[in-house]
């Protein structure tokens, strides 16, 4: 008795952490969040990255900026400041609407898909 209610919590925590570990962001941020700048407003997705990116670095493809990891999004955006004082918050499973709830009802586009209907199933 005592092992299952010890495997269940085991099972729960690790179920609740995957999503916020740093080393797995770019299966879970659905999006990029820039305090204080009129150029990022609001949650910026891959596809605005992507678009603003090919607009000031000019010879990078669109779709192929649309595979970039969030770290390297992340990097690239810090060029384009000097000084590269941007700061990113990352609104990722949990934090689509301020409230740290499962998302249970998720989009196509959303990188968290399979993650959310494989621990409904």
């Amino acid at each position: 008795c005592i092992t299952s209610i010890v495997m269940i919590f085991i099972l729960s925590v690790g179920l609740s952490v995957i999503p916020s570990l740093e080393l797995l962001e770019d299966y879970f941020i659905n999006g990029l969040n820039y305090n204080d700048n009129a150029l990022f407003s609001g949650m910026v997705d891959k596809q605005t990255h992507a678009d603003i990116l090919q607009g000031h670095f000019g010879k990078i493809n669109p779709t192929i900026l649309r595979s970039f990891s969030w770290s390297r999004i992340r990097n690239l955006v810090l060029q384009m400041f000097t000084p590269p004082d941007i700061k990113s918050l990352g609104i990722g499973f949990y934090g689509n609407a301020g409230v740290c709830l499962f998302k249970y009802f998720v989009r196509f586009s959303d990188p968290q898909r399979a993650y959310s209907i494989a621990t409904l199933r």
